[in-house]
């Protein structure tokens, strides 16, 4: 006789393991859930971004979902990082020599002092969450 048992999602939290990304959380901020008492040298991206959202909003720690309104479209009104960039009702002069405004973000300037540099394109911003991310999903796997 042969059997198929299939383990699903859920299986580990029932057997109280602390696996849900609100356990890796609160123990990377050491129970506060401030990026605040991250070392700041250990601060990535997707710490500040947590942060902003705040404990209260409804995709704090559903971060399938936090990442698609980052970087995807998000009710039709474009990524979060599409309207970090957008500048609405401007006319843009592109022979003017003024530079172009750049986004007044806590993540654009978090990602443009990582990379050392003043303007910071979308496309490397993406980038550089994509990288952050990879090395977020790391530090997640040693937690568990």
């Amino acid at each position: 006789m042969h059997q198929l048992i299939i383990l699903g999602n859920g299986f580990d939290l029932t057997c109280g393991l602390k696996s849900k990304f609100s356990d890796f959380y609160r123990d990377r901020t050491s129970g506060s859930f401030s990026v605040e008492s991250i070392p700041e040298d250990e601060r990535k991206a997707w710490d500040m971004i947590l942060a902003e959202k705040g404990q209260d909003d409804p995709l704090w720690c559903d971060i399938e979902s936090l990442i698609s309104a980052y970087v995807f479209q998000e009710d039709g009104l474009g990524s979060r990082l599409d309207r970090m960039f957008s500048v609405t009702g401007l006319a843009i002069d592109l022979s003017s020599t003024i530079p172009f405004p750049r986004p007044k973000d806590d993540l654009y300037k978090f990602v443009s002092t990582r990379l050392g540099k003043e303007d910071v394109s979308q496309a490397e911003l993406t980038s550089y969450l994509l990288s952050s991310l990879k090395k977020y999903e790391s530090i997640f796997a040693r937690y568990l």
